[in-house]
């Protein structure tokens, strides 16, 4: 059997396409209640083991599954899925991701069902999983710049990538309103804090994606700007009134609705102004609130119903923490489809047989839920019509076989580089400038790169090399120093500033709570910046991830925002088509006057109090400013 599988799919290859079968466009009359079932479900195998790890921290050890095997090969023929997201792990360069999928489109279309929808989360910017591929600048750096040609282009080049891999979805746009800075998951993944900007952005992203033949799946509705807490680990609650969600979190989706989207995801967050119903935890044995996912309020009679959604609703990932811990993973499903959700993600994450059995048990839930009446067979077939509607219009009812040729000239092409460097220069926003900047380095004089982390450093480097090489500043030299871990300046800092001529510093700092005194990922910055001020050695702070360190490096005399901490591999200094985080290599192109920082706040920097927390009454720098 593996021997006329494989032959039929090099059989496939050669033709140069693989059809899905008419089924797709049947009605649904003859589908057994497990088959539209798993229409309603979109798996992940990121990682495969045979046998089940031994641990949590075993499990995130395993190598990603790159290309089929028969254990995987034997669990699509049997379960069908409507869907499969891919991740990090799966995208290990351009040909594999691509033979990867073909190869799962494959099996299931050889076993009877329609195509798969095929999804991923590339964002851009901070949320990228092709390890080939064009970055592109990200959603907060878009929204520094606020051009709705460069959100589309941004969003082209992001859609004609994996349509060239085979994709058909993109978890992307993020409608999520950035207007809390103590948000420790959305932060640079949003356009800013203006409801406005961030509908006028995120349909111009939209139309790319669009454009390129990519689904948007706009996320995560009703909105996960407001949080404190990550839904991967907890539940959040967002605990507004209906009034302030309606002029805040809410106007980005109805204007995607408005534009005609197709896709929406939800959020595993509590809002009790808009539904307070009552559940018991399966984790602590009390009464919560269900979260946006679950809920019919929510979901049926807010957005489909008020808002006028009529296209395909997917959950945000069922595996997280949100939804697994206190609900199970049958139950969740069974909840989310009486809400009037259509597709759950990833109810269970894959890795090993013990996983699919999870997910066999759960599927048994919902046909016992079936069975009860609490779900119904026509709620089920009006839900895959949707799935199929939303297959048929987008193309991905039936699956050809990306060439290769046309793949290898697209992920990453010149074009696109181009395209991205420019974006991401631009979008910098220039915070301060006491007449350090541009910098000026005469030939042989001596620049040190100093960096939270090693890759960091390499983006760096990267950024400063390549203006040498094409001319654009003089041959110095580079010494480089991490200060990851630190606990004050040591002497192989300190003698390293004394034999420098100019100081890049970048800071990374990752949450509210690491700007805080006794972390290290502000404490060494601030030293750092006291000791450049008590000297005359020309430098620039570049703030690489959470804009709110701003207010903690107001001594900087000359400051930076790039709003993207992805540094760059080594291996990408050998591969031109090596995915890496475009904007610190881009911020050296402004800091030394070979581009202009178009950029200004989206977001509003709030002063610090005494203890280093946020004074959210006291605006320090204004969304929109720039000191220039």
């Amino acid at each position: 059997m593996r021997k006329s599988t494989s032959l039929m799919l090099a059989f496939s290859l050669l033709l140069g396409g693989i059809a899905a079968p008419a089924r797709a466009q049947d009605e649904l009359s003859d589908y057994s209640v497990r088959a539209l079932i798993m229409q309603k479900i979109m798996v992940s195998v990121r990682q495969w083991s045979e046998t089940t790890p031994e641990s949590e921290e075993a499990r995130k050890a395993l190598p990603g599954l790159t290309e089929m095997n028969d254990s995987v090969r034997a669990f699509f023929t049997e379960y069908k899925p409507g869907g499969v997201i891919l991740f990090a792990n799966n995208a290990d360069g351009t040909i594999t991701t691509l033979r990867l999928i073909s190869a799962m489109q494959e099996t299931v279309t050889s076993a009877g069902a329609p195509a798969m929808l095929v999804a991923i989360d590339q964002e851009g910017g901070y949320v990228t999983r092709l390890s080939q591929g064009t970055s592109t600048a990200g959603n907060m750096a878009l929204g520094a710049l606020g051009d709705e040609k460069s959100a589309r282009e941004s969003a082209e080049i992001i859609g004609e990538e994996l349509k060239a891999l085979g994709f058909s979805v993109d978890f992307a746009p993020s409608l999520d309103v950035n207007c809390n800075p103590l948000n420790p998951i959305i932060n640079v993944r949003s356009f800013g804090k203006s409801p406005s900007e961030v509908s006028r952005l995120g349909l111009a992203f939209m139309s790319g994606l669009s454009g390129a033949g990519i689904v948007p799946a706009v996320k995560h509705f009703p909105g996960h700007g407001d949080t404190t807490t990550d839904s991967h680990s907890e539940l959040p609650l967002v605990g507004k009134s209906y009034d302030e969600i309606e002029k805040t979190e809410l106007p980005p989706f109805q204007a995607a609705i408005d534009a005609g989207a197709k896709m929406i995801m939800t959020a595993h967050i509590q809002y009790p102004a808009l539904d307070d119903t009552k559940a018991v935890s399966a984790l602590t044995g009390e009464s919560i609130t269900i979260p946006a996912t679950l809920s019919r309020k929510i979901i049926t009679e807010l957005l489909r119903e008020k808002m006028g959604f009529d296209g395909v609703v997917i959950t945000d990932a069922m595996d997280m923490d949100a939804i697994a811990a206190h609900f199970g993973v049958g139950e969740a499903m069974i909840r989310a489809f009486t809400a009037g959700v259509d597709i759950a993600l990833m109810p269970v994450s894959i890795v090993c047989p013990d996983d699919i059995e999870k997910l066999e048990a759960a599927i048994q839930e919902v046909e016992g839920a079936v069975e009860d009446g609490r779900l119904t067979r026509e709620a089920l077939e009006a839900s895959v019509r949707r799935i199929m509607k939303l297959k048929e219009e987008s193309g991905a009812a039936k699956y050809s076989q990306p060439d290769i040729s046309i793949a290898l000239s697209t992920v990453a092409s010149k074009k696109h580089r181009e395209i991205e460097r420019e974006t991401a220069a631009q979008s910098a926003c220039i915070i301060a400038n006491d007449g350090m900047l541009p910098l000026k380095l005469g030939e042989g004089k001596t620049l040190l790169l100093i960096a939270a982390y090693a890759n960091e450093i390499t983006s760096m480097r990267f950024g400063v090399n390549r203006l040498m090489r094409e001319g654009k500043i003089p041959n110095i030299k580079i010494t480089e120093y991490v200060y990851k871990g630190k606990a004050e300046l040591d002497d192989e800092l300190l003698s390293l500033i004394d034999g420098a001529d100019a100081v890049i510093l970048d800071s990374e700092i990752s949450s509210v709570a690491r700007l805080r005194a006794g972390s290290w990922q502000s404490d060494i910055p601030l030293a750092i910046i006291d000791n450049l001020n008590g000297s005359k050695t020309p430098y620039c702070c570049v703030s690489i991830h959470l804009p709110q360190d701003a207010a903690l490096l107001t001594s900087a005399r000359a400051l930076i925002a790039v709003f993207n901490p992805s540094g760059m591999s080594d291996l990408a200094l050998g591969d031109d088509t090596y995915a890496y985080g475009a904007n610190l290599p881009a911020a050296m192109d402004v800091i030394f006057g070979a581009a202009q920082a178009r950029g200004k706040l989206p977001v509003t920097i709030y002063a610090l109090d005494e203890n280093r927390d946020i004074d959210m009454t006291k605006a320090l720098y204004p969304r929109g400013y720039s000191a220039k």
